[in-house]
């Protein structure tokens, strides 16, 4: 621009302040990409997820779920019910149950809410068969009849129940570790 100027000729010295102000506003863009770039919790706890140091330095897509941040004082457990089941679950909501964890025994917990609809939707992958749980599942395809990669869907519709645990039982349970829900009779 000032070889422009100096030689007197407008039209290229107006081409490269035109330049010069594309320039700034995307250095402007990038500096707000790059400030999104920091991931923030949106509270204190326990971070959960796997691999996390294979993910430094790695491209993510925007709006990939990370990791997940649990409050260590409010553990859940989330169960598959049957729908023939769901009636006998909902007659059993703020009552205790119980809860087998894999090799480690049994804690206590509390029904707390039977979402309303049945879903095909899978909540978690360690619930599924090809990861070592107990629902059959099928790959999703798209309208073309290719696999997509998001995951699975249920092969029989599912409703989802939230088991909130009772101290001091949620310091026992691990962040992850999957179980089986008693309730009474069944």
């Amino acid at each position: 621009e000032r070889l422009a100027v100096e030689q007197r000729d407008t039209t290229a010295s107006q081409i490269e302040q035109q330049q010069r102000d594309a320039l700034h506003r995307r250095l402007a863009e990038r500096r707000q990409q790059f400030e999104r770039l920091t991931v923030h919790a949106p509270s204190d706890g326990v971070i959960i997820g796997r691999e996390l140091a294979a993910l430094a330095g790695s491209f993510v897509s925007e709006g990939k779920e990370l990791l997940s941040v649990g409050d260590p004082t409010r553990r859940e457990f989330l169960a598959a019910v049957r729908q023939e089941d769901v009636s006998f679950v909902q007659a059993q909501l703020n009552l205790p149950v119980s809860i087998r964890l894999r090799g480690r025994g049994e804690v206590v917990g509390q029904l707390r809410r039977v979402r309303p609809r049945a879903s095909i939707l899978t909540e978690h992958l360690c619930l599924c068969a090809p990861y070592g749980g107990p629902l059959a599942v099928q790959a999703q395809v798209d309208q073309h009849g290719n696999r997509r990669t998001e995951g699975f869907a249920l092969l029989e519709p599912q409703f989802w129940v939230t088991v909130s645990l009772i101290e001091p039982a949620s310091h026992m349970s691990l962040a992850g570790e999957t179980g089986f829900l008693s309730l009474t009779d069944r």
